[in-house]
């Protein structure tokens, strides 16, 4: 196998196994709970209603202000929404970062954009988010050799970096729990970048800020249409770790439907671990 001096991880699927369901209707009393703490008067079914279409206004927002194709939002302001822009209130005495909800909610009339960007970097929007993630997560451990690998990795003094599809509220915590985190050189989440993988800036990104090149750096995820497709359209070896126990012929579908999407039509092909053991990756050999 080729030596590479770069090992670009994917992290959900990959290093660390998850499962959530933020369909569950309990998720969404409990936090139409919590919001009605704050002069809400959010029913559960109402509250799951409100914050998908309040994500994909933002979506389409971010597409249109970015012009990139896949954009990733930060869903703190989502958070912040549901709670200014709740339809039914009540007063309260709440207050967030020392300031009253109902002037935050007259400001945020007056003022919106100011009061959002306000709240979402407060301690207020990352303690809903993470009552919202730990709420909704069924799951959560790191594959049997994750650990073994990344160990291996530095000892042979290869650089480690995270690419993630994820939310910053979410993950930090997440890898500072599992300890995942010394073992990283740098990570970058999508929520950060306002974009996400397999839009090549993304990738891009990565390998300008730490000065590394394609040729020298391998991409290892699980998923063909985001983590092999941004290889594949920056130039990068990748390995494709079958966590999800795919078959080989959903997989040949999978890749043609990236390259197509791509245009292009020869590339490297990716490495496959069909076990999806990430110990199986020949470099262990």
């Amino acid at each position: 196998m080729k030596e590479y001096g770069n090992y670009i991880f994917d992290l959900y699927g990959t290093l660390l196994d998850i499962e959530t369901d933020e369909q569950q209707s309990s998720l969404w009393e409990y936090m139409a709970q919590i919001y009605n703490c704050y002069g809400c008067e959010w029913k559960g079914s109402d509250l799951k209603a409100a914050y998908q279409k309040m994500v994909g206004e933002e979506e389409t927002a971010l597409r249109q202000q970015t012009g990139y194709a896949y954009p990733e939002i930060r869903l703190e302001r989502v958070f912040a929404r549901l709670l200014l822009e709740a339809p039914d209130r009540h007063s309260c005495e709440a207050r967030i970062d020392g300031e009253e909800v109902e002037v935050l909610r007259t400001n945020g009339r007056r003022q919106r954009e100011t009061v959002l960007k306000r709240m979402m970097d407060s301690e207020w929007c990352f303690w809903m988010a993470s009552q919202f993630r730990v709420s909704s997560r069924k799951r959560m451990a790191l594959y049997p050799n994750t650990i073994q690998v990344l160990e291996q990795l530095r000892a042979e003094g290869k650089r480690i970096y995270l690419l993630s599809n994820a939310q910053r509220s979410f993950t930090m915590p997440e890898l500072e729990i599992t300890g995942l985190l010394p073992y990283l050189d740098a990570v970058y989440i999508s929520s950060d970048a306002g974009m996400k993988k397999p839009q090549p800036e993304y990738m891009r990104k990565l390998l300008s800020e730490q000065r590394i090149g394609p040729e020298e750096s391998v991409m290892v995820g699980n998923e063909m249409a985001s983590d092999i497709a941004v290889a594949v359209a920056c130039g990068l070896d990748s390995i494709y770790l079958n966590t999800f126990a795919l078959e080989r012929t959903q997989l040949e579908r999978q890749k043609q439907e990236v390259l197509e999407r791509i245009g292009v039509t020869r590339a490297t092909e990716p490495m496959l671990v069909m076990s999806g053991d990430i110990g199986e990756i020949p470099f262990l050999v």
